[in-house]
């Protein structure tokens, strides 16, 4: 981790060198000026973020095109050319660094059938089991008939098994649904704000 750490502090300041560049002799900043962002995450979910070797932190960089830097304290720090990449890179993080709340209604996908029930992808990278009795109202003998992989299913949050996610179908409603995409990140920053303090 202390690797990783080491190569986003560079990258943090290739992008400085960057901004300073945008800027021109009449002190007006370029439209392709990178953009930052501040903000700290719970120090026990660093190395959630980073992953392995610094896979995941890789991975985000090269999704949206941004530089992370993330202190041993969770001080995070985004450089990003455009509004649109800073704000991705941000919502990526935080989905690794906000956990779903029981109750909270998501859209998410199939990703796996077995016999007892269905993995549902809900959460960012995160996936929860909905039991064949949570499918749906009426008892269901196979599960094939009703649902495939790859399909896109509304689910409820319900509890959690040794850190397993539990989730719902027979009982999830469409409304106040936090999407599993991208603006599930939007739509939890504020949240997110109100909650660091704490960290």
């Amino acid at each position: 981790m202390e690797e990783a750490l080491k190569e986003a502090k560079k990258g943090r300041l290739h992008i400085l060198n960057e901004m300073a560049k945008a800027i021109d002799t009449n002190g007006v900043i370029s439209d392709s000026v990178p953009k930052t962002k501040n903000f700290t995450v719970p120090k026990e979910k660093i190395r959630e973020i980073i992953g392995p070797g610094g896979a995941m932190i890789r991975e985000i960089c090269d999704a949206t095109g941004a530089k992370i830097d993330i202190s041993d304290k969770g001080d995070v720090s985004i450089f990003a050319i455009g509004q649109e990449n800073l704000l991705a890179a941000e919502n990526k993080i935080k989905l690794i660094a906000i956990d779903p709340k029981v109750g909270e209604i998501f859209e998410g996908l199939v990703v796996k059938i077995i016999d007892s029930g269905v993995f549902v992808r809900f959460y960012g990278n995160k996936d929860g089991f909905v039991h064949i009795s949570e499918i749906h109202e009426k008892r269901i003998e196979k599960i094939s008939d009703h649902i495939e992989i790859g399909q896109k299913v509304t689910v409820k949050l319900i509890g959690f098994d040794r850190g397993k996610a539990k989730l719902t179908i027979k009982n999830a409603s469409n409304d106040n649904i936090n999407n599993d995409s991208e603006s599930n990140g939007k739509n939890r920053s504020k949240t997110f704000e109100k909650r660091k303090k704490f960290f």
